[in-house]
């Protein structure tokens, strides 16, 4: 049982690594091609130095990481072969095994299954019953020993009239005078299975405390598997989220790549928590000396959705977008360029501008529109997912924000506005609270 439990935790820890090296081959993909397309960006005027450089930077440490686990892998087949008793030169090919799996059997139920099954137990449980024999073959000496012997004689050719004789001796021998030794050797036995008793007893505390330490380290690798699994599910919606704001523009390129980093670590994670799970299950099995299936249930594995890997791959390159690199958090919140050239300007020395709303063919997506001479433009995006997350996050303070499609647009705005004062109130209060760079827009 300990070479079977030796050789499934090399098994996964094999796995695990081999799993971790799949794992940075795509994130090295990804980042050289995040190279590619930064160096096009660069080319383009869009990207700076700096971005390529950061590139160069990531793609060179992951190919650093790759090499390590690379070395690893190494390593562990050669540990796994040694185990299995295969040549140290020995290319092993593992096949992969990734279940995820629940423990079903309770603490006590499992002490109990543990003190029944365990070997190690029962052998220790003969010694003590042969101790138990040696105490009383010692003292068996404190008795007389007794002993009958019978003859049997026929003669032959006498003239005597009984030529058959019978005999019959009843011997008893008591040595009272070795009974110090005796006594002395029933102490001798008493004290050894004193001491294999007390040994059992440690043992059986020491096993039941394996268990138990087992059986939480189970849980606890279960627990782990849940919270990663938490973890990556974020890490997807997260990295989609970022990708729609790198297309519009309004994060740069550095901070997506922290997301994608993210995202295949979290994974990365996920995999690894599963499969220190199946190492943590094989402990608990030999720590119980009983087969476990019919103590687990196999549950669902959270795959990873490969579309999201391809969001904001494909950055547009053309001079539909333009950026305010002014902003306090260096993000550029995207405005629409071919609009605003359409736009008039009501008033050149205002810090916040002010536009005239184009009317080409805007479509209200939220309630109607409320009446008032302004109106003010939070954020403008051509994904819907966008406008819809940041209308969202604006309709609890202020009831009146909805979305108007124009174009290919998604315009974040809130309606209702009577004067200019009251207009640059509300970008004030938007921009200390959401972080953001509103518009001021005349209504038509």
């Amino acid at each position: 049982r300990e070479t079977i439990m030796k050789v499934k935790s090399a098994y996964y820890d094999l796995l695990k690594t081999l799993k971790t090296k799949e794992v940075q081959e795509q994130i090295l993909k990804h980042k050289e091609e995040r190279r590619r397309v930064t160096a096009e960006l660069l080319k383009e005027g869009i990207s700076k130095n700096e971005d390529i450089l950061l590139a160069d930077a990531e793609t060179s440490d992951q190919r650093l990481a790759l090499f390590k686990t690379e070395n690893d892998i190494n390593i562990r087949r050669r540990a796994l072969n040694n185990l299995i008793y295969a040549g140290p030169d020995t290319q092993t090919e593992v096949a992969d095994r990734l279940e995820n799996k629940k423990l079903n059997a309770g603490l006590s139920e499992s002490k109990d299954l543990a003190i029944r099954s365990r070997m190690d137990l029962a052998s220790f449980n003969y010694e003590l019953k042969s101790a138990q024999k040696e105490i009383d073959i010692a003292k068996s000496s404190f008795y007389p020993k007794s002993s009958i012997t019978g003859s049997y004689t026929r003669q032959k050719e006498t003239p005597l009239s009984y030529p058959d004789v019978w005999a019959l001796m009843f011997n008893v021998k008591w040595d009272i005078f070795n009974w110090g030794k005796t006594r002395s050797d029933v102490n001798r036995a008493v004290a050894v299975s004193e001491k294999l008793k007390n040994e059992y007893d440690a043992l059986i505390k020491n096993i039941l405390l394996e268990v138990e330490d087992k059986w939480y380290r189970v849980k606890e690798a279960e627990a782990r598997v849940e919270a990663n699994k938490d973890r990556f599910i974020y890490a997807q919606e997260h990295h989609k989220n970022e990708g729609l704001k790198l297309s519009e523009g309004v994060i740069k390129q550095a901070e997506f790549l922290g997301a994608e980093t993210d995202l295949v670590r979290s994974r990365n994670e996920y995999i690894i928590s599963i499969y220190d799970l199946n190492i943590a299950l094989a402990e608990f099995e030999f720590a119980i000396s009983s087969d476990l299936d019919p103590f687990v249930q196999t549950e669902k594995i959270e795959a990873l959705n490969t579309q999201v890997l391809n969001v904001g791959k494909n950055r547009r390159l053309s001079g539909e977008m333009n950026f305010d690199s002014d902003r306090p958090d260096g993000s550029g919140l995207i405005q629409i360029s071919n609009e605003a050239k359409k736009a008039e300007t009501l008033d050149q020395g205002a810090t916040i501008s002010e536009q005239k709303d184009p009317a080409d063919g805007a479509a209200v997506r939220a309630e109607p529109v409320k009446e008032g001479r302004y109106i003010v433009q939070v954020a403008s995006f051509r994904s819907n997912d966008l406008a819809d997350d940041v209308l969202r996050n604006l309709k609890n303070d202020f009831p009146e924000a909805l979305i108007i499609k124009a174009g290919n647009f998604n315009k974040v705005r809130i309606t209702g506005i009577s004067t200019r004062e009251e207009g640059l109130h509300l970008i004030n209060e938007l921009e200390n609270k959401f972080k953001v760079k509103p518009l001021l827009v005349r209504s038509n």
